[in-house]
């Protein structure tokens, strides 16, 4: 509720997982800082343990891919030889949309086969806000926004980079999971733990910077073979840290042998 006063409801609610909270076996958390953030509302379990969600790993194959990202590209309009830069985030202040917006100026001033696309939805007074930005920074014909959607499997086979801006709010994003899941190139701020989740296969930048986003993307667009590294690595790494069945797993260990210490170490108690 960090973005808006709370209701009587929630502080009543807030009020109850405070005191019941004390008997309860295990927090179980999806991110370190989103643990943290429940400590610091005073929930205060007998253990605190993060297991991160399991990420679906995409079974779309390299040839269905490409027959994918054509389609959907004849549907953004978008030209084949273009590259194509997305973000799918909801529109609220928090997910960095203005950084985007900027950066995709900067770019798009420097070269003329760049199209961007923005995925997700939010009140109609932000939404309007973005797009009348969009219009300021003159990148009307640039930029595509799809509002909500439920291909996202698709609209992230038709990317050459995933971008995420956020600079407050994420734990661990589900959204570089899917993105990593498909094989793409991607450039993310240094929030929550994207940094833990991309390791080496990704780029990370400083929030609020459009600048660094900019240069992080054209160092991707300038080097053929990073990009093909960490598309490699990208599908590897969730593959084998972020699995449905490592999530599954390490949430056996926890609740049917009651194995905590196998799994991310409680430091917060003592």
């Amino acid at each position: 509720m960090a973005e808006q006063e709370l209701t009587y409801k929630d502080r009543i609610v807030g009020l109850m997982m405070r005191f019941l909270s004390s008997k309860v076996d295990y927090l179980i958390a999806n991110s370190r800082p989103g643990l943290d953030e429940a400590i610091r509302a005073g929930i205060n379990c007998k253990h605190n343990v993060v297991i991160q969600n399991g990420i679906l790993s995409s079974n779309i194959n390299s040839e269905t891919r490409l027959t994918i990202r054509k389609t959907y590209r004849d549907l953004l309009q978008v030209p084949q030889s273009h590259y194509l830069i997305g973000i799918v985030a909801r529109l609220v202040p928090w997910k960095g949309h203005e950084i985007f917006l900027h950066a995709a100026r900067e770019l798009r001033s420097k070269r003329n086969d760049i199209a961007f696309v923005c995925v997700g939805g939010g009140s109609d007074s932000f939404t309007n806000y973005l797009k009348n930005l969009t219009k300021t920074l003159d990148l009307t014909n640039s930029i595509t926004w799809l509002g909500p959607r439920s291909d996202i499997d698709q609209i992230l086979c038709s990317l050459d980079i995933f971008t995420l801006t956020s600079t407050s709010g994420e734990g661990s994003s589900n959204a570089i999971g899917e993105a990593m899941s498909i094989g793409l190139p991607i450039v993310a701020t240094n929030i929550g733990e994207s940094s833990q989740q991309l390791s080496d296969s990704g780029l990370i930048i400083e929030p609020n910077d459009p600048h660094a986003l900019y240069l992080a993307w054209n160092r991707l667009l300038e080097n053929p073979a990073e990009r093909k590294r960490i598309s490699a690595s990208s599908k590897s790494r969730v593959h084998e840290l972020y699995s449905i069945k490592n999530m599954v797993h390490q949430t056996e260990l926890l609740l049917v042998d009651g194995t905590k210490d196998q799994l991310c170490p409680d430091e917060t108690k003592t």
